[in-house]
């Protein structure tokens, strides 16, 4: 006989009721603060790049930052595997640290 299909990779429910709370919370939390950390990035590029004036920088920076979120919303409940979005928007928040860093400082 062949063994039944596991679509969850935890046996036990407690550590499903854990996967899941990390997601959330890292959907969430996480997904929000890289929201605005890109979010302050475009802005500050626009200003110093394009020449935008700073309000409307703002204001496009800010509109975009809603549809950042809603992919990045998404994108953390979509991916399979928890590691990868743990890893990838810390990830991308010290990179964008970095490029407005290097922004400020040209």
């Amino acid at each position: 006989m062949c063994e039944p299909v596991r679509h969850w990779p935890f046996d036990r429910p407690w550590q499903r009721h854990t996967a899941l709370t990390l997601r959330v919370v890292t959907a969430v939390a996480g997904g929000y603060a890289c929201t605005v950390a890109l979010s302050s990035t475009v802005a500050l590029s626009l200003v110093l790049l394009a020449d935008m004036a700073r309000s409307d920088a703002v204001l496009l920076a800010s509109m975009l930052g809603f549809i950042i979120y809603l992919a990045l919303l998404l994108w953390c409940f979509a991916e399979p595997r928890l590691w990868r979005v743990g890893l990838l928007i810390p990830l991308s928040m010290t990179l964008d640290a970095g490029l407005q860093f290097g922004l400020t400082n040209i």
